[in-house]
C-alpha cells in the first residue's frame, strides 16, 4: 500500500506552545489523506484538515493512517482491539495527551477512537491514561455503533473475495460492538466526553451503509445531525462553508478554547435585575453560605482570591465567591468560564481532605517546593470529622459526601488550566482515602504532600533519589478452594493475621506486600509512590487473569494518606475483581469494624460494609 500509515502531520504540529490537538481518523478502506479530501481532488486547497490548521493556528492538526481493508487480498487488516492498542503506542510515541485534544472519526474510526478510550482508561498506563483524560470530544461520523447492513453483504459474497476480520467485526449487531457500545455508553467517564454526530440519508452503491439507528450511540442528550450525503462524502466537506465543517470548526473552539479568542471585557454587565462586577472590584466580592449540605453548584464556585472553601463542615461555612459569577453571566459553559479565569492568575488548588480531629496546619506558602513559591494559594478544606467525633461513627454519611470532593476535583481539572497545580493532603479514614483515589483515577497528576512530624508543616513529596524501601510482594497461602482473596499492605505497621481471620472468610488467597522496615515516615519520595503503586496494579492484574471474578479482594492497609490514595487510583471497575477495603480502629472488635466497596456499582448504602461486633468505645 502507498497510502500513509502512523500520525500525519497537516498543521502546527511542531510549535512546542500548541494549545491542544485536532486528530483525524478514517475508516474502513480510507487513508490518512484521502478520506477527507473530495472526490477528484487532492490539493491541501480542498482539504478540510488544511482549512483547520489556517483557521486555528494555535493547534496542531494530524491523520492517523493505518491499514484497513474489507477485502484480505487488498492488504493486512488487525483486529479492531489489537488497533486500538497499537494506536495508543502510536499518539503515545508523539507525545499526544500532553494538550487537550480532540477526535475527527469516519465510520470505522470512531470505533476505534471509541476502543482506544476505553483501552486508555482499563490498562493503567499512565502516559496512555493522559490520551483519555485529555480527549475533549469526539465527533462521529457515520459510525456504525451497532454495526453496517453492508458489512452483512460484503460478508456474504467474502467467501469469494475474502472479507477481511474489520468487515466481520462490522456486521450489524455483531457482539462486539453492542458489548463495546454498551461500556462506552454508561461508563461514568466516556460517557461525559463530549461529541457530536453525523448520520448519512444518501444510499451508496445502492445500499444504506450505516443508517441513523447504528449511528446514533445512544448517549443521552445526543442527536445525530442528518446530512445530505452517502457514506464517502459525508467526511468531505466541499467548502469552508459547508454545514459540516462549520459546525466542527465551532466544537474545536468550544471545547480547545485559546486565550486569544477569548475577550475578556472588564466592565459591569446587567443580568435580569441584578448586577455583575468585573472581577478584581471590591463590589465582585460575594459571600455564600454552604452548610453541610451544600450543592455540587456552590462547590464549583471556587475561583476566589485570598479566600478559604470549605465544604462539608457541620456548621455554617463562609465562602468567599467571585470572578465566576461575572464570567457565568456571559452564558458561557463551564468550561469556558474556567478557561477565561486560568489567565487572571497562576494558582495552586491545595485541597486538605480530613475525617479526623484536625490537628496539623494547612500548607504553607513558605514549604511550597520552588517552583511552587510564585503561585497564589487557594486553600480547598473538605471536612469529615464531624462523621467521626465523639459518639458519631457514620461512614455512610462520609461516602456520600465524597461526591462533593469529587466535583472540587472535576471542576479543577475542566479548567483546562495548564499554569494550575492541585495538591492533595490530610489524614483521612484509609477507606476514605482508596475511594477518593479511585473516584480521580483517570485525572491528570496531583501533587502529594506528607506531614514533617516534627516542625507539623507538610511538604510535597521529593522528586530526586529515594531511599530504598526493600519492598517485597509474596503469596503466603495460595488454597486451591479459596473463597476470597486477601492483600496485606504493610508501610507504617505490620497487619496482624489473626485481624484479618476475623471478618473474611476462610480459606482465602493470602498475599502480603511490605517494605523492609515497616515504619510511620517511610514514604517520603514520588518514585516510592510509583513502585509501591506499580507492584499493588500488577498484583490486581494478575489475579484477573487467574482468579474467579466472583471471588472478593479485600484490603487491609497500613501506610501513609498519600500513598493510600495513589493506590486507589490503580483499581479499575471493569477489569479487577471487587474490591473491600477495611479501616482499622484500635477500640472495635473486631478491629476492621467497615469498610467501603472500591469499585463497585450502586448507592454509597449498598457500597459500605459494616463487621463490628461490638464497639467498646469510639471516642476515645
Amino acid at each position: 500500500m502507498n497510502n500513509p500509515t502512523g500520525l500525519i502531520a497537516i498543521s502546527g504540529c511542531d510549535n512546542a506552545n500548541r494549545i491542544g490537538d485536532v486528530i483525524f481518523v478514517h475508516g474502513l478502506g480510507g487513508d490518512a489523506r484521502g478520506t477527507w479530501h473530495p472526490h477528484g481532488k487532492s490539493s491541501d486547497n480542498d482539504f478540510w484538515p488544511a482549512w483547520l490548521g489556517e483557521e486555528l493556528s494555535d493547534m496542531g492538526i494530524w491523520s492517523l493512517g493505518y491499514e484497513v481493508e474489507p477485502f484480505k487480498w487488498k492488504g493486512n487488516t488487525m483486529p479492531l482491539v489489537d488497533r486500538a492498542t497499537n494506536t495508543l503506542a502510536v499518539l503515545d510515541s508523539h507525545e499526544i495527551g500532553v494538550r487537550p485534544l480532540i477526535f475527527i472519526t469516519h465510520s470505522l474510526g470512531g470505533l476505534l477512537v471509541k476502543q482506544m478510550l476505553r483501552h486508555a482508561w482499563d490498562y493503567g498506563t499512565p502516559e496512555w491514561k493522559l490520551i483519555v483524560e485529555q480527549t475533549r470530544g469526539v465527533v462521529f461520523l457515520s459510525t456504525p455503533h451497532s454495526g453496517s447492513n453492508m458489512a452483512n453483504w460484503v460478508k456474504y459474497i467474502g467467501v469469494i473475495l475474502q472479507a477481511s476480520v474489520s468487515v466481520d467485526e462490522l456486521e450489524a449487531h455483531h457482539s462486539r460492538l453492542r458489548e463495546l457500545n454498551e461500556v462506552y455508553r454508561n461508563h461514568e467517564w466516556l460517557s461525559q466526553i463530549p461529541i457530536q454526530v453525523y448520520c448519512e440519508k444518501q444510499k451508496t452503491s445502492g445500499f444504506l451503509v450505516v443508517d441513523e439507528t447504528s449511528a446514533n450511540p445512544g448517549i443521552k442528550g445526543v442527536t445525530p445531525i442528518p446530512m445530505d450525503d452517502d457514506h464517502l462524502s459525508i467526511c468531505r466537506p466541499s467548502s469552508r462553508e459547508s454545514l459540516l465543517y462549520r459546525r466542527v470548526r465551532e466544537f474545536i473552539k468550544k471545547k480547545l478554547p485559546s486565550p486569544h479568542r477569548i475577550p475578556i471585557e472588564l466592565k459591569e454587565k446587567s443580568v435580569g435585575e441584578s448586577t455583575v462586577h468585573p472581577p478584581g472590584t471590591a463590589e465582585s466580592r460575594t459571600i455564600v453560605s454552604a452548610g453541610n449540605n451544600s450543592n455540587v453548584g456552590a462547590a464549583s464556585d471556587f475561583i476566589a482570591q485570598n479566600s478559604i472553601i470549605n465544604i462539608g463542615s457541620t456548621t455554617t461555612n463562609i465562602l468567599v465567591k467571585e470572578d465566576y459569577d461575572y464570567f457565568k453571566s456571559q452564558n458561557r459553559d463551564l468550561h469556558t468560564v474556567n478557561t477565561d479565569i486560568q489567565h487572571l492568575v497562576s494558582t495552586f488548588f491545595a485541597i486538605r481532605h480530613h475525617s479526623f480531629e484536625l490537628l496539623t496546619n494547612r500548607i504553607l506558602k513558605d514549604s511550597l517546593p520552588v517552583h511552587l513559591q510564585h503561585y497564589k494559594i487557594q486553600h480547598i478544606e473538605f471536612n469529615q470529622s464531624p462523621f467521626f467525633t465523639g459518639n458519631t461513627y457514620d461512614p455512610l454519611r462520609a461516602l456520600r459526601q465524597i461526591n462533593e470532593l469529587i466535583n472540587v476535583f472535576f471542576t479543577l481539572f475542566q479548567s483546562n488550566n495548564e499554569n494550575a497545580v492541585i495538591g492533595y493532603y490530610g489524614i483521612v479514614h484509609i477507606p476514605l482515602q482508596f475511594s477518593t483515589g479511585y473516584a480521580v483515577s483517570t485525572w491528570p497528576k496531583i501533587t502529594l504532600f506528607e506531614l514533617d512530624r516534627n516542625t507539623n508543616c507538610w511538604y510535597e513529596l521529593a522528586i530526586d533519589d529515594s531511599p530504598q524501601l526493600k519492598l517485597s510482594v509474596s503469596t503466603i497461602s495460595r488454597p486451591v478452594n479459596a473463597v476470597a482473596v486477601v492483600i496485606r499492605i504493610a508501610i507504617s505497621f505490620d497487619i496482624s493475621k489473626n485481624d484479618v481471620d476475623d471478618i473474611v472468610p476462610q480459606p482465602y488467597q493470602d498475599i502480603q506486600m511490605k517494605i523492609g522496615k515497616r515504619r510511620i515516615d517511610a514514604i517520603t519520595h514520588y518514585s516510592q509512590i510509583k513502585e509501591v503503586c506499580s507492584a499493588f496494579r500488577q498484583v490486581l492484574d494478575d489475579l484477573h487473569t487467574r482468579v474467579d471474578k466472583s471471588l472478593i479482594v479485600h484490603i487491609f492497609y497500613a501506610g501513609p494518606v498519600c500513598l493510600g490514595f495513589s493506590l486507589g487510583r490503580q483499581i479499575s471497575r471493569t477489569i479487577h475483581h471487587q474490591v473491600i477495603v477495611y479501616n482499622y480502629t484500635a477500640h472495635t472488635s473486631p478491629r476492621y469494624a467497615w469498610g467501603v466497596k472500591i469499585n463497585s456499582v450502586g448507592s454509597p448504602k449498598s457500597k459500605v460494609v459494616s463487621t463490628k461486633l461490638l464497639i467498646h468505645d469510639i471516642s476515645k
